[in-house]
């Protein structure tokens, strides 16, 4: 037997743990024709801190074994190893790179790239693929506001030069919890007219820190404010961005408050750049997953704080959170239907809780009892206002896409209308709800068709 020691070197500041996950593989006969060996998985979804000092020893038989770990950002770090009379060390670096340390957390998830200017253009392709997919999926383009999906080859997409920031007040207001919500965004949407037009006030706030490309923001709350909603509007010359706020987030092992960050990115072409941040000491790597949208190395490091977040709930969008992707990875593992249950219920004021009731009494269901039990959480959560998760306000959509039939009342068809604009301006991309509530780029045209595969 021998030892393997790996090792994760984060190069992040001193705000927040972190950890990656990754697999240890026996090579099985290397010698053979192909070169490659037969991998046999030994440790699977292995959690690595990058605390300082911190190392895993792993036992092992003597031979070719193979190291393989993914990064939220999507760096995939592998390495052969021959162990034999002497142990041996794997260190992972990451290569995520950033010219500040204020910057690094949004590297090491992903959501900012200072590689190259290649690996920029490939990340910005695929966001307008996306944003072309939301736009045309199921809907019939109009005259009044048809969106061009490739418009930055045609000259039509600006260069953000200016950016200002500003929180809003909801607390009066549609954004709060409520059922004008949906409405509310459905018309300033539908005309294009941004923030100006809901009747919000706003409070312009400066940055913390920022250099000629980049600004971030930290926003921190009360535990007496949990449950009141804080949006922030980015506006530039190419339109408008909502961004709801996961805050207050208390850090999962109650040693205080996560901060949340924003960073907000200047001096690209099209929509401006957006990166939010939570420095949750216990979670915040699982965050940073979901954020790369790897589910199921979130779900492996949720799944240590599991009991954390749901027997005490004193974390409702952490638990929210958890839920989201242990849901997606296991529905059917865990005691989901109590913890979900309370989570909608205890947490009235969290559209996310009863979206997540709904989600699971639809794919678990094994009577119309439990259809109907969906049908009414998704009443509660549309009364309750825009989901705090990106993931929730998809969720809501195809829910509604399923249940509005079977409801008589006709209240779910009419919600599934006013969603469904809200969610063709979301950005699925990012983690916590962010929405285009102006954009400059309309091209005021008939199309000539458009088809939806």
């Amino acid at each position: 037997m021998s030892t393997l020691k790996l090792s994760y070197t984060a190069m992040l500041d001193e705000v927040g743990n972190n950890a990656i996950v990754l697999d240890v593989m026996k090579v099985n006969d290397p010698e053979n024709s192909t070169g490659k060996g037969h991998l046999e998985m030994v440790r699977e979804n292995l959690i690595l801190s990058g605390d300082w000092d911190r190392s895993e020893h792993i036992h092992l038989e003597d031979g070719h074994y193979l190291v393989r770990a993914r990064l939220p950002n999507g760096e995939v770090f592998t390495q052969d190893v021959e162990l034999g009379a002497e142990d041996e060390t794997v260190e992972i670096r990451s290569e995520a790179q950033s010219p500040h340390d204020w910057m690094m957390w949004h590297a090491f998830q992903g959501s900012v790239d200072y590689r190259t200017d290649e690996r920029r253009s490939q990340l910005q392709d695929r966001k307008m693929m996306s944003s072309a997919a939301r736009q045309f999926g199921g809907k019939r383009a109009t005259q009044q506001s048809w969106v061009e999906p490739f418009a930055e080859d045609s000259g039509l997409l600006e260069r953000v030069d200016s950016v200002e920031v500003f929180t809003l007040e909801p607390s009066a207001s549609p954004l709060g919890t409520g059922g004008k919500t949906w409405a509310t965004l459905q018309r300033v949407i539908s005309s294009n007219t941004g923030s100006q037009a809901m009747d919000i006030s706003g409070h312009p706030i400066e940055p913390e820190i920022q250099d000629e490309r980049y600004e971030l923001y930290r926003f921190e709350s009360e535990y007496g404010d949990l449950g009141s909603r804080r949006f922030v509007v980015v506006k530039s010359n190419s339109g408008e961005r909502m961004v709801s706020l996961p805050v207050p987030w208390p850090q999962v092992d109650h040693s205080g408050e996560a901060p949340c960050e924003l960073v907000v990115e200047k001096g690209g072409t099209g929509e401006v750049g957006i990166s939010v941040a939570i420095r949750d000491r216990l979670v915040g790597s699982a965050l940073a997953y979901l954020t790369s949208g790897d589910i199921a190395a979130s779900a492996h490091l949720f799944e240590s704080a599991r009991m954390m977040l749901f027997e005490k709930m004193s974390n409702p969008l952490g638990a929210a959170a958890g839920a989201y992707v242990m849901l997606s990875d296991n529905p059917e593992s865990g005691p989901w239907q109590d913890w979900i249950y309370n989570l909608m219920n205890w947490m009235e004021w969290l559209p996310d809780g009863a979206i997540q009731y709904a989600w699971l009494k639809t794919h678990l269901a094994e009577s119309d009892d439990d259809l109907d039990k969906a049908r009414e959480a998704l009443k509660k959560a549309g009364a309750r206002g825009v989901p705090y998760f990106s993931l929730g306000l998809s969720w809501l959509r195809d829910l509604l896409v399923l249940h509005a039939g079977e409801d008589d009342s006709g209240e779910l068809a009419e919600l599934l209308k006013q969603v469904q604009t809200t969610a063709w301006r979301t950005d699925m991309q990012q983690t916590f709800t962010t929405i285009d509530l102006r954009r400059e780029r309309i091209v005021e045209r008939t199309p000539e068709r458009v088809s939806v595969g």
